[in-house]
């Protein structure tokens, strides 16, 4: 449960934006007894605020920045997943588990003309108190590696994230997007190592061409760098190779109809050379060639 406020002002003569808001969460977890863990209640309750401003430098011009602190309450997942787990791990309970907090700042500029829209966000989050698996040095009779969720774990990260919407005729529009990020975490034992499961530099490039009122067609690519920088939990990871994610690239061709005010009948190919491939973190495979059919009414 929750409870929350926000508030929006104009200041300026209507240059400046400012928005801010506070919410109270409170959360409640009660586990029962099982056989390899005791009972668990945990009553957390913890606040998360932000505030946004926006300057416009001219019409076309905006200058942007947000600052925000929140929490994330220990799930289900993260207490009462135990026993045998991937990577020769034994999970034991730790009914003592706390949230995590992170503090996020973004800032960028933003600019609209009637032909290009850009926008250029830089950002970086510190995390503390992260929920990670850590070695207890026991081992278990059949040689499993005892662990234990605790909150020991803090990380930076850090990135960008770009887009472009450019119109070369007004029925002919590119629309591209990229995203970077890189994070460090500190471990209990203090060393620094890789954030675990990051995303590599990946993107989306697209036209849209309308060919008339009714019919547009839309052909992009979707692509990820490969991600060889991996933490110690990622190479343990089974759903990751030990030696990094490849990276991959699809070509895909989406098309619409539209034969009235309601409806739009959509048709989608996707992965056109059926590329074998993997979003990083992911455990099985990504879609290979696909066809998709869809139908949507408005009103």
């Amino acid at each position: 449960s929750a409870i929350y406020a926000n508030l929006e002002k104009q200041l300026g003569g209507g240059r400046h934006s400012i928005s801010s808001g506070i919410r109270l969460s409170m959360v409640d977890i009660d586990l029962s007894e099982t056989a390899v863990s005791t009972a668990t209640f945990l009553n957390l309750n913890d606040l998360s605020a932000d505030i946004g401003w926006i300057f416009a430098l001219s019409d076309q011009v905006q200058l942007v920045a947000n600052l925000a602190h929140g929490f994330r309450a220990p799930n289900i997942f993260d207490m009462g997943t135990l026993g045998e787990r991937p990577g020769n791990r034994f999970n034991i309970p730790n009914p003592t588990l706390d949230s995590e907090y992170v503090t996020q700042f973004d800032t960028g500029i933003r600019s609209r003309t009637d032909r290009l829209n850009t926008e250029l966000i830089f950002y970086r989050l510190d995390y503390r108190d992260r929920i990670t698996s850590v070695l207890t040095g026991a081992t278990t009779t059949d040689g499993r590696d005892i662990v234990q969720s605790r909150n020991q774990a803090e990380a930076d990260i850090w990135g960008l994230e770009a887009a472009v919407n450019f119109a070369f005729h007004d029925n002919l529009i590119l629309d591209a997007i990229v995203n970077f990020a890189y994070g460090k975490e500190k471990e209990s034992n203090n060393t620094s190592v890789p954030a675990d499961r990051m995303p590599p530099f990946n993107g989306r490039l697209g036209l849209r061409y309308e060919l008339n009122e009714l019919l547009v067609f839309e052909p992009y690519i979707v692509f990820a760098d490969s991600q060889m920088r991996l933490s110690p939990r990622d190479i343990r990871d089974v759903r990751i190779n030990p030696e990094g994610t490849s990276g991959w690239l699809t070509a895909n061709l989406g098309a619409s109809w539209k034969p009235n005010a309601i409806w739009r009948v959509k048709v989608s190919l996707e992965n056109l050379f059926d590329k074998q491939y993997r979003h990083h973190g992911s455990g099985i495979d990504a879609i290979g060639r696909n066809f998709s059919l869809s139908f949507a009414a408005r009103w």
